[in-house]
């Protein structure tokens, strides 16, 4: 080491506060110990939760202390930026516990003066006043049985102090990973409230285009299956930006077996429920005295067998794609980001009201149907959070309905 260095070595000990009250004689002693290290960017100096008595003075350059957050995809939270004449690992002065944190150099050309709390230790020998302290306090232990108070109050009161810092640290971290969920949160919802105005006023402009066309009588052919198809590339797309696993959304076979047995049941009464409405529809609407209980569009002859069973495929293959953005996407979100009390129910009721919107352009019986077996359905969801259920209790509800009951 050159005359030079050794005088920045000994001025920056001199002048630091970690020194302070040091001997001109005890200075150099450590200037002896101290080694100078060199660092660049990406080099990581001290490790979370690794056991060091490294101490180490930043002569120049600067370093990033931070935690390593392995529970959140290993996401770094940043807890300090530090620069010249800051001390690094002190706390092992106090106690020999793991490190609490990692350091990682951030800027090119940094210093370090490092040292070891065992080698400021072994500086002592019969030389030095240090091991002249320690006779005298030997002699004194001999002739005082009771232990020093107020020593061990001091001793006491650093590791307390140890242990408050490290656990401010935990504190801060924790602070930063519920501030990163709900900021992820925040980013979800406001991507699922704009991709769904943005559907429902295409889908609105859309009806009102038709209706002044005239083509009030191919409106629910020609709205309902783009309508849908918009729908589910929306949904699938706000799905895959959220970032959120596909269990929140219902896209899960965790509990499909009681799913599916409630859906049976669940099913087999609203069945019986919309016999006995049709059945009052009969005796008391005018508009429905002439129609028979079961003419569906198997018994109606609409359309002819190929026509009706085409249509049925069609709602077959569409239902698990309403389901997906009804239940799925809508109540799933509003389950998982929504807080406070009645967080369920808000939900179901929510998603079913947007989604009963999208059959504006059908009748208002058709409507009010789906609004009533959404709730249904938005309840079975809530239980199980899988969507085999309430697609199974869909098709079996809605065949029945439109090709058995009739509306």
């Amino acid at each position: 080491m050159s005359l030079d260095e050794d005088e920045e070595k000994l001025r920056v000990f001199a002048e630091h506060p970690l020194f302070q009250g040091f001997s001109p004689h005890q200075i150099q002693l450590m200037l002896g110990v101290a080694q100078t290290i060199h660092a660049e960017p990406g080099d990581v100096i001290i490790r979370e939760n690794e056991v060091s008595d490294q101490i180490y003075i930043i002569k120049q350059g600067e370093v990033v202390v931070y935690r390593q957050d392995c529970a959140n995809g290993n996401t770094e939270h940043h807890l300090a930026v530090l620069g010249a004449n800051a001390v690094i690992g002190e706390l092992t002065l106090l106690d020999n516990a793991p490190r609490s944190a990692s350091v990682r150099v951030s800027k090119p050309g940094t210093v370090f003066y490092a040292f070891s709390v065992k080698q400021i230790q072994s500086l002592s020998d019969e030389k030095h006043s240090y091991k002249k302290i320690t006779s005298k306090l030997q002699e004194l232990e001999e002739l005082v049985s009771e232990p020093p108070f107020y020593s061990i109050m001091i001793q006491n009161l650093a590791k307390g102090l140890g242990q408050r810092i490290r656990s401010a640290n935990d504190a801060v971290v924790d602070a930063l990973r519920k501030e990163l969920v709900h900021t992820k949160a925040r980013v979800a919802m406001g991507v699922l409230i704009i991709n769904t105005l943005v559907m429902l006023a295409v889908y609105v402009l859309a009806v009102k285009f038709l209706d002044e066309q005239k083509f009030r009588t191919v409106t629910s052919m020609v709205v309902s299956i783009p309508e849908l198809i918009l729908f589910s590339l929306g949904t699938i797309f706000v799905i895959y930006r959220s970032g959120y696993p596909l269990k929140v959304y219902g896209i899960t076979l965790n509990e499909w077996q009681p799913a599916v047995r409630e859906a049976l049941i669940v099913s087999g009464v609203l069945f019986a429920l919309f016999v006995v409405m049709k059945i009052s529809f009969i005796q008391f609407l005018p508009a429905y005295a002439h129609r028979a209980i079961f003419d569906g569009e198997f018994f109606a002859g609409t359309f002819p067998l190929k026509t009706s069973l085409l249509m049925m495929s069609v709602y077959f293959l569409f239902v698990p794609l309403q389901e997906l953005m009804a239940r799925g996407l809508l109540q799933g979100s509003f389950q998982e980001f929504l807080i406070g009390k009645n967080t369920v129910p808000s939900s179901i009721l929510l998603s079913n009201l947007l989604f009963s919107l999208t059959h504006y352009h059908l009748k208002l019986l058709v409507i009010g149907f789906v609004f009533f077996s959404g709730l249904i359905w938005g309840w079975m969801f809530s239980r199980h959070r899988t969507l085999v259920g309430v697609i199974l209790s869909h098709w079996i509800v809605g065949i029945s309905g439109l090709f058995i009951i009739g509306a």
